[in-house]
């Protein structure tokens, strides 16, 4: 078992990706694509002569790879900011086969903006730069708009000077246009995407060939073809002065400050009409001319150039995400294998964070997900449904969350999860004969996380909310099996009615789950709680949920160590009576986790564990939880007593001795926290004692071990939801995780 790491990052999209994918090719640029220098050596195979057999189709092929190897580097980048830096990164480079069997070259020329360094709230200067080149024909205007996109909704900020270069410039007397006040209103990350803004004229702008839009300044910043723009109209968002969405459009040509033939983005037979106010706003969106030239016998009088050349739109908003970071990433899922093949109607593609990654915003205007029919989704006898919700507006009180069924009479719906009058939840079920429906006791509330979840099958029917069960009642019906599609986000595939549209939910999903089983609350519970069910940046997490394995992501399996009996610790219940939960260990039991030097912490970190002492040792009296050897951190025992310890060698004060009695049969949680300065130890999501330390903590070639360090200590515990982290966690952090609530997206 190795010590390298590994990361799960969200997959994110460029949109309009233009031409044919050249696998193998591809293939052998992908595995060795390296970016940190102007020169990447890419590996030359027999199968890459095969290919080529002549000079231009080489040079075509290798300046179409690329801009497809580019692709591949942006969708993988994790986030809006990483994404930028990403192309300003790839911008310039020159990748070559070895042997110099080929090469292309990539330029990236953006038209928007890229915060060039952090700026505090209140910032009246903002400097910027272009995550690559600046495009040619684009001047940037010595005062005017600038728009920075947050969820739905665009900050404008105009400035009246201009100073630096083309590469490196800074807009000044920066003022929110929105109450007058100067500087920025929230502060700004290197990175950060800064939209240029222009007004258009006053007119109603309807779907059809030939159709135009005036825009005032658009020679100098936007594309000649193929661009893409904000319609922003309404305090920053998408609407025009009727309240009607506007959305995201695409023009085929420009001329002068006239735009020619506009669509909408990904749906260009759509049908819109729009009624623009004077000096109706516009933000030109995050697009760039991709250039990549392959060439082949450079430097020789052979050589051979070809020259790849798109117009791309890089998203529909600050971020954009596929189907797949919608849902709860688990083998049950039945979506899992299914999500691929959905239809993203509506604008139900832009995201605000989620409780884990990325998470789809549906506005209630007919934003939603559509699954086809498929044997998997039905769920006869047994099946749970559920999401973690965020209801932005209570404006449809029969706003879907999940639904098998389209059609407005009912005569394909199966079940449905969604919201009734006084903002309650509904679970729905149909036979061929007749339906049950249960309401949750508990109403919600806008503005804040919850989990939901609805099961059926021989228990009876249960709503759950937060992991708990909120509501139930006994009876149940074999639901029927039906052709209807599966909605996420709204309840039918059709309009029902001009006011309530399809039903559609306004808020933001995450994490749906559709299983072919009645999970019971064991089940809900640990869906509900984990941390790392579908990935957090803990740097290694154990639930013991009937295994022993990392669920971080990272790949660090616990080694099931044996002891003199031939034995090692088992499976237990947890601190909810959930069997397989938790890990029992009898006297010099022990459990390893395999990789060793990634848990050499040399600057801030954080160990947690829920503990339960069955009895202590009578002989060393220091027993241990988690340790890292005796010389480096652990968790234990305070000596002879009932408290709990934040040991650590190296450090100016070894014991951070808690005074909270650990021994009274009860679950704890024990979190240590090291923060540079200062030890802090955590017990049951309150502080129970620190120390303002300094030195370094000492490296060791230990494994970290749960259980006992030495032969002599001889005493029985359980231990569940392990968890380690290279930074140190904030109090609240601390609390959430000992409450079980993933308020944050990397944790409970």
């Amino acid at each position: 078992m190795g010590d390298s790491l590994t990361s799960r990052d969200s997959e994110q999209h460029i949109c309009n990706e233009g031409g044919s994918i050249l696998l193998h090719l591809v293939v052998v640029m992908i595995i060795v694509g390296l970016i940190g220098v102007a020169m990447v050596s890419l590996m030359s195979t027999s199968l890459v002569q095969q290919v080529f057999s002549d000079q231009s189709q080489q040079a075509d092929l290798l300046s179409e790879s690329g801009f497809r190897y580019l692709t591949t580097r942006y969708k993988t980048a994790p986030n809006e900011i990483a994404k930028n830096i990403s192309l300003k990164n790839i911008h310039g480079q020159t990748y070559i086969l070895t042997g110099n069997d080929g090469r292309f070259d990539l330029t990236v020329a953006p038209y928007f903006y890229m915060v060039r360094s952090d700026h505090p709230a209140g910032a009246t200067r903002l400097s910027g730069e272009f995550p690559g080149v600046k495009p040619d024909s684009f001047s940037i205007p010595t005062s005017g708009i600038l728009g920075v996109l947050s969820g739905t909704r665009y900050t404008l900020y105009s400035y009246s000077a201009l100073s630096g270069n083309d590469q490196a410039f800074q807009f000044q007397n920066i003022i929110d246009t929105s109450d007058l006040s100067p500087g920025l209103n929230t502060a700004l990350a290197t990175g950060r995407t800064v939209n240029p803004v222009l007004t258009c004229e006053t007119r109603v702008l309807s779907s059809g060939t030939g159709n135009r839009l005036r825009v005032t300044g658009a020679t100098s910043i936007m594309p000649s073809a193929d661009g893409v723009f904000d319609i922003i109209t309404h305090g920053g968002e998408f609407k025009d002065s009727n309240g009607t969405r506007t959305g995201i459009y695409v023009y085929k040509t420009r001329v002068g400050d006239i735009l020619y033939d506009i669509s909408v983005y990904k749906n260009p037979a759509a049908v819109f009409s729009l009624s623009l106010t004077p000096a109706t706003r516009i933000a030109v969106h995050r697009s760039a001319l991709i250039e990549s030239t392959g060439t082949v016998n450079a430097g020789t009088e052979l050589e051979t150039n070809r020259r790849f050349s798109a117009m791309t739109a890089l998203g529909d908003t600050v971020v954009t995400v596929s189907a797949t970071d919608l849902i709860y990433d688990n083998p049950n899922n039945v979506l899992v294998d299914l999500i691929d093949g959905a239809d993203v109607l509506g604008d139900s593609d832009t995201v605000t964070p989620g409780k884990v990654g990325a998470a789809m915003s549906f506005d209630g205007d007919m934003d939603y997900i559509r699954l086809a029919d498929d044997p998997t989704l039905d769920l006869t006898s047994a099946g749970s449904i559920g999401a973690w919700i965020k209801v932005t507006a209570f404006d449809n009180n029969f706003a879907g969350i999940i639904r098998k069924g389209g059609l407005a009479n009912d005569s394909d719906l199966a079940y449905s999860l969604e919201f009734r009058a006084g903002r309650r939840l509904r679970l729905t079920i149909h036979s061929t004969t007749s339906s049950l429906s249960l309401d949750s006791s508990a109403t919600l509330t806008a503005g804040i996380w919850y989990h939901v979840a609805g099961t059926w099958g021989p228990a009876g029917m249960f709503i759950y909310i937060d992991g708990q069960e909120d509501n139930h009642r006994p009876d149940t019906l074999v639901v029927r099996n039906t052709t209807g599609t599966v909605q996420i986000g709204a309840q039918l595939d059709e309009l029902f009615n001009p006011a309530q549209k399809n039903y559609g939910f306004h808020g933001i999903l995450d994490e749906v789950f559709i299983y072919a089983t009645q999970e019971d609350l064991c089940g809900i519970r640990d869906i509900f709680s984990n941390p790392c069910n579908t990935g957090c940046d803990a740097l290694a997490y154990y639930p013991f949920n009937g295994n022993f394995q990392d669920n971080a992501g990272e790949d660090k399996l616990g080694d099931r160590a044996k002891d003199a009996s031939g034995t090692g610790p088992s499976l237990s219940s947890d601190r909810f009576a959930c069997s397989n939960q938790a890990v029992q260990f009898q006297w010099w039991q022990i459990l390893e986790i395999g990789s060793e030097s990634p848990f050499d912490f040399t600057g801030s970190f954080t160990v947690s564990a829920w503990v339960q002492v069955g009895a202590w040792s009578w002989l060393l009296g220091d027993d241990s939880f988690v340790a890292k050897g005796t010389d480096s951190f652990r968790l234990q025992r305070y000596n002879n007593t009932n408290n709990g310890n934040f040991g650590t060698t190296g450090f100016s004060r070894v014991d951070t001795r808690g005074s909270d009695n650990l021994n009274d049969g009860n679950w704890h949680h024990l979190v240590g926290v090291y923060d540079g300065s200062r030890k802090t130890l955590y017990v049951d999501g309150v502080r129970d004692a620190f120390d303002n330390v300094s030195g370094n903590l000492h490296l060791n070639n230990s494994r970290v071990r749960m259980g006992t360090l030495s032969f002599l200590s001889i005493y029985t515990f359980q231990i569940d939801d392990v968890g380690f982290w290279d930074r140190d966690l904030s109090s609240d952090e601390v609390t959430h995780i000992f409450n079980g609530l993933r308020t944050d997206p990397s944790l409970p």
